[in-house]
């Protein structure tokens, strides 16, 4: 919980956590602080746009099959809240990864998780700590 309070942490999960708990199936831990409302996923558009376009990957397919894509993506529009966030100018050195960014802002998040080096490198965007997950996971021990 936030600061002592009952109040969910929000969490942007970039999408290549996402994969890599997929493919890795380490997706429990996470689910736990899901299901105890310790954390609150956050999201929007591009983010489940991006998500259907690399589980349709095939490369990605030999890993995911299709029944498993489609239930994570139902399990993620379920457990995430969506938010519109506005665009603006390029906030990363990869203009990619500024969604995340920007949905991080409008969502008012406490975390963006990733394991992309741009978005690592720069730490913290308005109010938001971004973190890896091994980071991440110790900051939800701790809280």
């Amino acid at each position: 919980m936030k600061n002592g309070n009952n109040e969910p942490n929000r969490v942007v999960i970039d999408t290549n956590i996402w994969i890599s708990f997929l493919i890795g199936k380490r997706l429990s831990g996470l689910h736990r602080h899901i299901d105890s409302g310790r954390i609150k996923i956050m999201a929007c558009e591009a983010q489940l746009r991006e998500l259907v376009d690399v589980l349709n990957r095939p490369r990605i397919r030999k890993y995911i099959p299709a029944e498993q894509a489609e239930e994570f993506l139902d399990l993620f529009c379920e457990a995430a809240l969506f938010v519109k966030p506005e665009q603006g100018p390029s906030l990363c050195r990869d203009p990619k990864d500024d969604y995340l960014l920007y949905t991080a802002l409008a969502a008012q998040a406490d975390y963006l998780v990733s394991g992309d080096d741009d978005l690592l490198s720069l730490r913290n965007i308005g109010g938001t700590r971004i973190i890896s997950f091994t980071d991440f996971e110790a900051a939800m021990k701790l809280a």
